[in-house]
Formats: structure tokens, C-alpha cells, sequence
């Protein structure tokens, strides 16, 4: 249930702030992105509230401003 919530307010929070409809494309895309990511981790380290937030907020924007692809992230961050 608290991913759902972590998604809902990311795209409440985020989703919502572009009229442009390939931001609002990629907004949509990072925040799945970042949803799977920090679920995967969470998964695997046993994530509070707060770390599963944090972290799915974190990718999120790293997502959106392309930081070396978000996927080379979570690999950086599981070693």
C-alpha cells in the first residue's frame, strides 16, 4: 500500500507541474522507474517509510535530470 501512496504523491507532487506532453511523458516514466528501483532495494534492505520515500524521491529526481541513467544508480547503490 505505501508504494501506491509513494507513486500517487510522486506524480500529485510532480506529474502535474508540465503542459508539455513529452515532460509529462518522462515525469511518468522516472517516477515508475524510480518506484520499481526503490522497491527492488527496499525488497532487499527492509526499507522504514521514511528510506522508501526517500530513496523513490531521490531516484525520481535523479531520473529526471539524467544523472548517468537511473539504472546504473541502483547498480552503483546494491554494491
Amino acid at each position: 500500500m505505501k508504494k501506491l501512496l509513494a507513486v500517487t504523491a510522486l506524480f500529485l507532487a510532480f506529474g502535474f507541474n508540465s503542459t508539455d506532453a513529452i515532460a509529462k511523458e518522462k515525469e511518468q516514466e522516472c517516477a515508475m522507474q524510480a518506484w520499481e528501483i526503490a522497491s527492488t532495494m527496499c525488497a532487499v534492505f527492509e526499507c522504514s517509510d521514511y528510506e522508501y520515500w526517500n530513496t523513490t524521491n531521490g531516484l525520481y529526481e535523479a531520473c529526471l535530470k539524467d544523472i548517468n541513467n537511473t539504472k546504473n544508480l541502483i547498480t552503483f547503490t546494491l554494491q
